[in-house]
């Protein structure tokens, strides 16, 4: 090397040591992943919550104060996001996530006034490093049209003026946008379009039967969930049936209103009848237009396949530990349900609308609708194999990969898509000087093979660097948390 580049770099190693915060994290010998690829050799210094450089490592040492960790091998991706998660009245799934190297949660609502209050509060902690959690973006109520049951974790609109009065509740409660459901009617879903852009809130949520997601898009919905909901969705928008079979799921509805119950009406939608009706009448050239609306839309989609599936995954026993005590007695005696032929090629054909919509270049976002492992979710499942806090990330970024993504492609939906998503691009979603230091450290490649993404040394979540052994203790708690349970 010639003396004047030699001078070049020692001066700026000089000048790095300077500036250096004393308090700060250097993380050295890592290679960073990202969207352009693999950069290795690389040190990571972090000041506060914010990471200040990446680059080869200084050739001075950094500050007697500053923590040092060593990265030797260790491969490093943004911190991952569940954009799809329930975490009410749940708050052992705080650092839970956090073990699983998730710094970021969409909490998707179905809360009560208290419990919105609550998430309200963590959140305010986890920012004050009060408590160990994710970053939260919270929804509070859900606002839905009139159901067979009443609760109080949802907004039950009718009317226009009901549509702006929920969305005025919901800016007041502390939320952070507006989440929308299956049984919400046309005029309210307008007004509360409207209401929330006037305030700023963005909207996501299902895609309501009486609204086709084409009309969403347009409308200006924000995200859409679970290929737009279960009562048909993406498949019924794209069928050559659809006003008829549209119109049948608006009448089972009101036969759940009037009876006050909607075991049948799920019965119903669950049918291999109304499955076939479905698969046998797709129609390819309106999925084509309908990408190619979501698209012009920009409307981002959260797949959640791993709530999906038809076949639930088996969870390991040290997985299972974190399901709630009170729930698991009932485990072994609830036999696993029989799945019909019909379900598993719907899954399929779901399948195929995710690869079509990453082809199509509409936003994804990594989503698994995980929820308090309580009596209700094993009731559900109909076994102790259901989601978790922040483990299920990792599987649907598995699902996104079987889907037809390549693992950069569903690594993306964890990590820069969220951010892209929020309209954080410049501040969050890669690894760069800048961003927000939400970082995961990998022992391997998850470029190769996306299942290490589960492969985790350590978790930095908004600049606080959590080893393996404080990971470990975080599980620890989570387990010890549901036997209280």
């Amino acid at each position: 090397m010639s003396l004047v580049p030699a001078l070049v770099l020692l001066a700026a190693a000089v000048s790095l040591a300077e500036t250096l915060p004393e308090q700060a994290t250097v993380i050295t010998n890592v290679t960073v992943v990202g969207p352009a690829g693999v950069v290795p050799g690389q040190s990571i210094v972090i000041a506060g919550d914010r990471i200040l450089t990446v680059g080869p490592a200084p050739g001075t040492p950094p500050p007697d104060t500053a923590r040092v960790f060593d990265g030797q091998g260790a491969f490093v991706i943004a911190g991952l996001w569940e954009m799809h998660g329930h975490l009410a009245s749940y708050p052992g799934s705080l650092p839970l996530f956090v073990a699983y190297g998730v710094t970021g949660v969409r909490d998707m609502g179905n809360a009560s006034p208290q419990e919105t209050q609550e998430l309200v509060q963590w959140r305010g902690e986890i920012a004050a490093h009060k408590r160990v959690g994710p970053r939260l973006v919270i929804a509070g109520p859900t606002v839905d049209g009139p159901r067979g049951y009443v609760k109080d974790t949802r907004l039950f609109v009718t009317t226009a003026a009901d549509g702006r009065q929920a969305v005025d509740t919901v800016k007041e409660r502390g939320a952070d946008f507006v989440k929308v459901h299956d049984w919400i009617g046309p005029e309210a879903y307008e007004a509360v379009i409207e209401a929330a852009r006037a305030k700023g809130m963005p909207v996501a949520g299902h895609t309501p039967a009486a609204i086709p997601a084409r009309d969403a898009a347009e409308a200006g919905q924000r995200s859409i969930e679970h290929l737009g909901s279960g009562t048909g969705g993406f498949l019924l928008d794209v069928s050559r049936r659809e006003k008829a079979l549209r119109r049948e799921v608006l009448q089972h509805m009101a036969l759940a209103r009037a009876a006050g119950s909607e075991k049948a009406f799920w019965q119903w939608v669950q049918s291999p009848a109304h499955s076939r009706a479905l698969l046998e009448s797709s129609d390819p050239a309106k999925a084509a237009r309908l990408m190619a609306i979501l698209k012009k839309h920009g409307t981002w989609h959260c797949p959640t396949l791993t709530v999906m599936s038809p076949t639930v995954r088996p969870r390991s026993d040290a997985e299972k530990r974190f399901v709630f005590a009170s729930a698991q007695a009932s485990c072994a005696k609830t036999p696993p349900p029989v799945v019909p032929s019909t379900a598993e090629a719907l899954f399929r054909r779901q399948l195929g609308i995710v690869a079509d919509l990453q082809r199509a270049g509409v936003g994804l976002l990594t989503g698994t609708d995980t929820s308090a492992p309580n009596q209700e979710a094993v009731d559900e499942f109909g076994t102790c194999d259901v989601p978790i806090a922040g483990l299920s990330v990792h599987d649907e970024l598995e699902w996104l990969v079987v889907a037809g993504l390549t693992p950069g492609e569903a690594l993306a939906a964890a990590t820069l898509g969220p951010a892209r998503y929020l309209k954080e691009e410049a501040t969050a979603g890669s690894v760069a000087a800048g961003k927000r230091a939400d970082l995961v450290l990998l022992e391997a490649n998850p470029l190769e093979d996306i299942r290490n993404t589960r492969r985790i040394r350590a978790v930095v979540s908004a600049g606080r660097l959590f080893d393996r052994e404080t990971l470990d203790g975080f599980l620890e708690q989570a387990a010890t948390d549901a036997k209280a349970r």
